[in-house]
């Protein structure tokens, strides 16, 4: 097993992961409104760090997730441009 693995147990996380962001020049902030998320993000005394979404102090987005960004970044501004 991956050590750092979310925990799964009802899938209230996993279903609101989809929260909501907001971006302000090239800085995008994710959202997820559940109250034990951040517990998960940064970890506690208690429970290791199992992070939802990756941060520049623990290597930043990697391919994977620049890809992702990328992409929505580009759907963003399509249907922003579509609306107009």
């Amino acid at each position: 097993r991956r050590r750092g693995k979310p925990l799964l147990d009802t899938g209230r996380l996993r279903a609101a992961a989809v929260g909501s962001q907001q971006t302000q020049g090239t800085t995008v902030r994710v959202s997820i409104p559940v109250e034990y998320a951040s517990y998960h993000q940064y970890g506690t005394r208690r429970m290791a760090q199992r992070q939802i979404v990756p941060m520049a102090a623990t290597g930043g987005l990697g391919p994977i997730w620049a890809e992702a960004f990328r992409r929505e970044m580009e759907r963003a501004i399509r249907d922003a441009a579509g609306a107009r």
